[in-house]
C-alpha cells in the first residue's frame, strides 16, 4: 500500500462571476503531517482491497491538508502497486462537468434552463411531451436510459453483453435513438428516474451552443480553469484505454471468482453523460472549483444545489448530495455533502465534499460487482467515505447505531 500525507497552500477563489481563468496548483509540494487520521484513512484503504478490489486509488482533502492512498494491483497477478494519481474511468462524474457548462451558458443568457429542449433541438426527442434542460439535468424528464439496450443481460444475472458489445461504437444519436424506442417512463417532472441519455441530448445542446466538440467545450470550460491537467473526456474516436498510467477495470461475471478484464471500452458508449477520465486529485480539484467562484457564480452554484423533492432531496443539477451521514460528522456540520457516485464499467468512483469544499474525499476501486454485490464490498467502500468526511470509524458501536441504512450495490446503482 503506498500512501502520502501532505499539508498543500490553500486555494483561494480566483475568478469573479461568470469570467474563467487559469489557476495555479497547490498541491505539489510535501509539507508537515496534517491533522487527519492517516491511520484510520489507510486501515480503510486496505479494508476496501481486501473485501475484492483489485486496486482501490484515493485523496482525502481537509482545508491544506492532503492524504493520498493506493492500494491493490494495477494489473491483477501483475504485482504492480497502483498510485494515488493514477487515471481511471470516472464516468458520471462527467455530469456535474456537463451541468457546470450548462449553467455557465445560462448566465450568458445562451440557455433558457425551462424553456423546450425542442426549441434548441429541433426533433431530437420523438415525444410530444414538453421537456427542459432543467428536468434533464436534474433526471426528471422521463426519457429512458440507453444503456439496458447495451447491456441488457446484466438484468438477467448474465455477464454476456459485457464480453460481447463493450467494444461496440454508437453516435449520440444512435444512443438517443434505441434509448427511445420506449415511450416516455413517466410525465415529464413528476418523478426521479436516472438517465444518461439525458445527459446525451445536454452533450449535443453544448456543442450546438458553443460551435464546439463536447471534448473542447469541457476542456475550454471546465478543465483549462479548474487546472484539471489530468482529465479528459474520453469521447475521442477509437480511444479503447485509458491514456497513460491506469489500473486496469475488472467486472465480476457474479460467482466472485471470474474477473473480466474490461479495460477496454468504446469511448463512444460513455459520450457526454458518462465519458470522464481523471484521478482523485483532479475530481478533488474540480468539485472545489466548482464550489469556490473559479467555475460558477454563487448563484448558478445555489441552482446547481437545489435538491429535487422528486428525487427525495437527493439530486440537484449534475449533483449528487451526501443526506445520510453519521451524527457525529464532525467536519461537516450541516450534515450534507455533494458530489456524485459514477459506474465506469470496471471502475466504482464515489466523490463527496462539504458544502465549502474544505473537507473533500474522492476514491475509485476497480470492480463492477453488480452481479456480486457482497456486503463486504458494500461496508468496505462506506467505511472509506465515511471515515474521509466525517473522521469517523463504521466499525466502532457508537457510530454504527447512527449510520442509515444503507442499500447495496443493484443495478439500479449502475452505470452512474
Amino acid at each position: 500500500m503506498r500512501k502520502r500525507l501532505l499539508i498543500v497552500a490553500g486555494l483561494a477563489a480566483v475568478m469573479a462571476a461568470g469570467s474563467a481563468v487559469a489557476i495555479a496548483d497547490p498541491f505539489d509540494s510535501e509539507r508537515p503531517n496534517s491533522g487527519m487520521d492517516s491511520d484510520l484513512l489507510d486501515s480503510k484503504l486496505k479494508a476496501l482491497q481486501e473485501a475484492g478490489a483489485p486496486a482501490v486509488i484515493a485523496e482525502v482533502r481537509d482545508g491544506d491538508g492532503v492524504w493520498e492512498g493506493a492500494a491493490g494491483e494495477r494489473v491483477l497477478g501483475e504485482n504492480t502497486p497502483p498510485e494515488p494519481t493514477d487515471r481511471v474511468r470516472a464516468s458520471s462524474v462527467a455530469l456535474s462537468m456537463i451541468a457546470t457548462v450548462a449553467l455557465q451558458l445560462a448566465d450568458e443568457g445562451e440557455l433558457d434552463l425551462d424553456a423546450p429542449i425542442d426549441e434548441y433541438l429541433p426533433d431530437v426527442l420523438p415525444y410530444e411531451d414538453t421537456i427542459t434542460t432543467r428536468q434533464m439535468l436534474n433526471h426528471t424528464s422521463g426519457v429512458p436510459d440507453y444503456f439496458v439496450h447495451i447491456y441488457g443481460s446484466l438484468h438477467q444475472g448474465d455477464p454476456t453483453d459485457v464480453r460481447d458489445n463493450r467494444l461496440n461504437e454508437y453516435t449520440p444519436e444512435e444512443l438517443i435513438a434505441m434509448a427511445t424506442e420506449k415511450p416516455l417512463d413517466f410525465e415529464p417532472g413528476s418523478k426521479f428516474a436516472y438517465s444518461n441519455t439525458g445527459y446525451t441530448v445536454i452533450g449535443l445542446l453544448i456543442e450546438d451552443l458553443t460551435g464546439k466538440s463536447i471534448e473542447d467545450a469541457i476542456g475550454e470550460r471546465v478543465l483549462d480553469p479548474a487546472g484539471l491537467d489530468d482529465t479528459y473526456m474520453m469521447a475521442r474516436d477509437g480511444e479503447l484505454v485509458v491514456e497513460g498510467p491506469h489500473p486496469n477495470g475488472y467486472f465480476d461475471a457474479g460467482d466472485g471468482k471470474e474477473m473480466i478484464d474490461v479495460s477496454e471500452l468504446h469511448p463512444s458508449q460513455f459520450w457526454a453523460g458518462v465519458a470522464a477520465v481523471s484521478n482523485p486529485r483532479d475530481i478533488n480539484r474540480f468539485y472545489k472549483a466548482m464550489s469556490d467562484g473559479t467555475l460558477l457564480s454563487p448563484e448558478r452554484l445555489a441552482e446547481a444545489r437545489e435538491l429535487s423533492p422528486q428525487s427525495e432531496k437527493t439530486y440537484g443539477l449534475g449533483l449528487q448530495a451526501f443526506v445520510k451521514l453519521p451524527d457525529n460528522c464532525a467536519p461537516i456540520p450541516d450534515r450534507i455533502a455533494y458530489g456524485h457516485g459514477g459506474d465506469g464499467m470496471g471502475y466504482l468512483t464515489w466523490t463527496a465534499h462539504s458544502p465549502d469544499a474544505n473537507r473533500q474525499v474522492t476514491f475509485t476501486f476497480t470492480l463492477g460487482y453488480e452481479l456480486n454485490p457482497t456486503e463486504e464490498l458494500n461496508k468496505a467502500w462506506r467505511g472509506l467515505l465515511y471515515a474521509g468526511l466525517c473522521d469517523v470509524d463504521i466499525n466502532d458501536p457508537a457510530v454504527s447505531k447512527t449510520l442509515p441504512d444503507q442499500s447495496p450495490m443493484t443495478l439500479e446503482s449502475a452505470f452512474r
